[in-house]
């Protein structure tokens, strides 16, 4: 029997065709060794609680083959925690920081969640409070525009106190309290803030005053003293000009015709083609001026005195209120910088050679167009002052700024200051 007949009598029997014996059968194909591990659609969440409520982290995972679950707290394997949800019942005070994360594995591997994080709060109206206290302890006065947050303790009848999160770092959430402002604003996180104009604080003391949920006998009482000796700023600048536009990248070369390299008739492979060059990006556009600047500076007498000042431009006006023992005031009419320039566009990749004998050439890439240039910035504007007499050796207290923008914006006019009678701005 030739080699040829041998194989094939080979093939014939394990068809079951029949070679003097019983009926051979093909073995069963090995299950497909290739598989991918566990990944989470959606991994727990942070959840946030009260004290004795419970807290339910769940997750989702998608696997091909069984999948198995496994919890961890802190890192720490969790006994008996193998499903898609695991529950803390009861929250303790304790468990607050505590971290969840799970695992879903199957034959393949094992997967990880994201970890999540649990917030456990106390309710006061649960407990034996004697008292609240309110402060700011970043303050404890506001300047105009600005704003600082508030803590509030509260006394238990034993114990340490009962801080407010956040800026307290404590474990008695906001929602614990009912909080109201006057002169001021308070939000649901206990940050209270004034306005930037001082015309709606000025002669007032703010005041905030708190009570407990349920307990409307717990009540904190704060004043919130303003103070004007901070660094005020008036930014009336001219805008950037417009960025120029992106050039379009060059388009792909293409690939050589194939070749051949057969002995009896070889032949070339075709040349790839060049890419296309990148267009040029556009140039940014110039920069707006700076408006021209009008200012009023009158004083307002007394044992502290006080400078009020008006500033107009663009159609809009500020005002302020400084304390020249400390306080300082930058007004600005600066030109707006130039627009960046666009970026070039790629050039394209050349095309690769056909295949044969010999191989066609690759195609060379095309250039990258060349990017635009910066716009100019725009020029400063005008600057004009009027300050009242007794208001001159406070002068030092206020600064001007009309700059030309970058790049090569041409600086305003020195400012114009003329010493006349103001009178009192509001």
């Amino acid at each position: 029997m030739g080699r040829l007949s041998a194989v094939l009598f080979a093939v014939f029997c394990l068809l079951g065709e029949g070679c003097g014996g019983s009926h051979a059968v093909l073995p069963a194909l090995p299950p497909n060794p290739i598989g991918n591990p566990p990944y989470f659609l959606f991994s727990p969440a942070d959840q946030k609680v009260k004290v004795g409520e419970s807290a339910t982290f769940s997750c989702q995972a998608t696997a091909v083959g069984a999948t198995s679950y496994q919890w961890y707290r802190n890192h720490a394997p969790i006994q008996g925690a193998n499903d898609t949800q695991y529950t803390l019942s009861p929250a303790r005070v304790e468990d607050d920081g505590a971290t969840f994360q799970v695992s879903a594995a199957n034959p393949y591997g094992v997967g990880w969640s994201l970890p999540a994080t649990l917030h456990v709060r106390i309710w006061l109206a649960d407990l034996a409070i004697s008292g609240i206290q309110a402060s700011l302890p970043d303050g404890p006065a506001l300047l105009p525009g600005s704003s600082l947050p508030l803590v509030i303790a509260a006394t238990p009848a034993t114990g340490p106190s009962l801080l407010t999160e956040g800026r307290g770092g404590g474990l008695v959430g906001w929602d614990n309290y009912l909080l109201q402002a006057t002169g001021a604003a308070v939000d649901a996180t206990g940050l209270v803030s004034l306005g930037e104009d001082p015309r709606a604080s000025d002669g007032l003391v703010p005041h905030i005053h708190a009570t407990v949920v349920g307990r409307m006998d717990l009540v904190a009482d704060l004043d919130v003293p303003v103070r004007y000796d901070g660094a005020f700023l008036g930014d009336d600048s001219g805008s950037p000009g417009a960025p120029g536009s992106d050039g379009y990248d060059g388009s792909s070369g293409f690939s050589g015709s194939s070749g051949s390299c057969d002995p009896d008739f070889p032949e070339a492979g075709g040349n790839g083609t060049d890419g296309g060059s990148g267009s040029p990006g556009g140039d940014g556009g110039l920069g707006d001026p700076g408006p021209d600047l009008k200012v009023w500076v009158a004083l307002r007498p007394g044992t502290h005195p006080l400078l009020q000042v008006k500033a107009e431009a663009q159609g809009q006006t500020k005002y302020f209120l400084v304390d020249p023992q400390g306080g300082s005031l930058l007004l600005k009419a600066d030109g707006g910088p130039g627009g960046l320039g666009g970026r070039g566009g790629r050039g394209g990749a050349g095309g690769s050679g056909g295949f044969g004998c010999p191989n066609g050439t690759d195609g060379l890439s095309g250039s990258d167009g060349p990017s635009g240039s910066d716009g100019p910035g725009g020029p400063g504007g005008e600057v004009t002052a009027w300050v009242d007499p007794a208001a001159v050796p406070y002068l030092a207290t206020l600064h001007f700024s009309n700059k030309g923008g970058a790049p090569n914006g041409h600086d305003g006019p020195p400012p114009l200051i003329q010493v006349q009678a103001v009178g009192p701005l509001w």
